[in-house]
């Protein structure tokens, strides 16, 4: 890519682009510097899971119609494959898509903060980070991270996936530019390929045709994020 010469983030960008992970925005140029969207994100995050071809085939088949349904017409051609996978390997439920859709937050600017909660889900981490009772960080301006994603950050932290900028600032409400979500992402895929990790895939709560194992929200089901993400991404 002509506008990777000499950046910071070539080594990271070249390698993912080399195995197909990212593509440029044109067949010469990848706009590093450009603010990611809350698709475009999410779509990044897809790309850590490691699912396999044969398990895609068969998200399609059980995903694909909700997330055509979820996304806007416009993204629908470009992005309800790998927003399938999201739906499917738990980076975003269909309840927090449509929130997104419906409050246009899917095709603003991102925040960092947000970033972290999905790529922490792609990683197969959301667990363990729902069972933190204390994430110390050292950022200058860690009492900035809202409450309910700290322990999406000190993971990515604590991992060497995210890092402070040269003020030691982890800027929670700043956007994500591309080159930034291909570094995190590369560290990412690094991170899981070194543990074996790979995402659990699960079935539409009203069934599909795809894996075993139906996904049903009882009653009681409560997301904290919901909130979260109607006012801001």
């Amino acid at each position: 890519f002509t506008d990777m010469v000499n950046h910071w983030a070539r080594e990271d960008v070249e390698a993912l682009a080399a195995e197909g992970i990212v593509n440029g925005t044109s067949a010469t140029t990848f706009s590093p510097s450009r603010r990611m969207t809350a698709c475009e994100a999410l779509l990044f995050c897809s790309r850590a899971t490691g699912v396999s071809q044969g398990d895609k085939a068969k998200i399609y088949v059980d995903w694909l119609p909700t997330a055509q349904k979820l996304l806007p017409v416009e993204m629908s051609s470009w992005a309800a494959e790998e927003m399938a996978i999201c739906l499917a390997t738990g980076i975003v439920s269909e309840t927090e898509l449509k929130v997104l859709t419906d409050s246009g937050n899917i095709s603003r600017s991102i925040s960092r903060e947000n970033l972290a909660m999905y790529l922490v889900r792609a990683m197969q981490l959301s667990t363990l980070a729902n069972s933190l009772t204390s994430y110390n960080m050292s950022f200058v301006d860690t009492s900035s991270i809202a409450p309910a994603l700290q322990p999406y950050v000190y993971l990515l932290n604590m991992y060497g996936i995210v890092k402070g900028d040269e003020s030691n600032r982890f800027m929670p409400q700043g956007s994500l530019t591309r080159a930034e979500m291909a570094t995190m992402l590369r560290r990412a895929i690094r991170f899981m390929d070194e543990r074996g990790i790979f995402a659990d895939v699960k079935r539409p709560k009203e069934g599909g045709k795809g894996l075993a194992g139906v996904a049903v929200k009882g009653a009681e089901y409560f997301n904290p994020f919901i909130e979260e993400m109607k006012g801001k991404v």
